[in-house]
């Protein structure tokens, strides 16, 4: 089954980077994503082609589990295939740096949301500044993984005990979030959770409010640096 992008844009709308997919999935917790993401989400087709099912062919352990992702009936593929697509992303795989295929999900990413108006789960510092920058196209809103976890437990869609269980199963192995487990304890990340629960019901409805972006994530930093 196909999904036409054109036809579910705007920010209600989310599109995935290659990371949150394959660390929710590793960890068990993919329904969870499925769950905050809803039906129909998006990732380029180029991360499904290159980033998921390429490494499955080298049958080495956790790749083998990429099935899951590709298998799921809420996730679709989508690529720019017009030539301004096509020059969208190389120009910012060009601003992203790196080898010639280091960055080019977080491109087409960016690229794809652009065009459709969607809101971006993505860790990558480099595709999140390229994504604020009203200088260089239109801005993405760009949220972390943690910031979707705990928006989502404020708003009801999950509770809180399966949000940080799942964002503690990803980062302990991780350590790179703006709340690092070795760092904080769960009731940093509960008091995250009861700020968000103040927005539900006065601002945009889930997941349309992680639009706000970077407010949001910068919420989270608020309260860890209140210890």
């Amino acid at each position: 089954m196909s999904v036409d992008p054109a036809a579910h844009e705007g920010p209600e709308h989310l599109c995935l980077d290659a990371t949150p997919l394959i660390h929710f999935n590793n960890k068990g917790h993919l329904d969870t994503l499925a769950a905050l993401v809803g039906d129909p989400t998006f990732t380029p087709e180029y991360i499904l082609e290159q980033e998921i099912r390429a490494p499955m062919q080298t049958g080495a352990g956790l790749f083998r589990k990429n099935s899951a992702i590709l298998a799921a009936p809420w996730l679709f593929g989508a690529s720019l295939d017009d030539d301004a697509g096509v020059e969208r992303v190389a120009r910012l795989k060009r601003r992203l740096g790196g080898s010639p295929r280091e960055n080019l999900g977080e491109a087409h990413v960016l690229a794809l949301a652009e065009r459709h108006g969607w809101t971006v789960v993505m860790e990558d510092e480099g595709g999140r500044l390229a994504a604020a920058d009203a200088g260089d196209g239109p801005v993405v809103p760009t949220v972390y993984m943690v910031t979707l976890l705990a928006v989502g437990a404020g708003f009801g869609v999950i509770s809180t005990t399966e949000a940080w269980a799942v964002h503690k199963a990803i980062e302990d192995e991780r350590r790179r979030s703006i709340l690092r487990t070795e760092r904080a304890d769960k009731r940093i990340f509960d008091r995250c959770v009861a700020t968000f629960a103040k927005l539900d019901g006065k601002t945009e409805p889930w997941p349309e409010v992680l639009a706000r972006g970077r407010t949001l994530d910068d919420l989270i930093v608020l309260e860890r640096r209140a210890g």
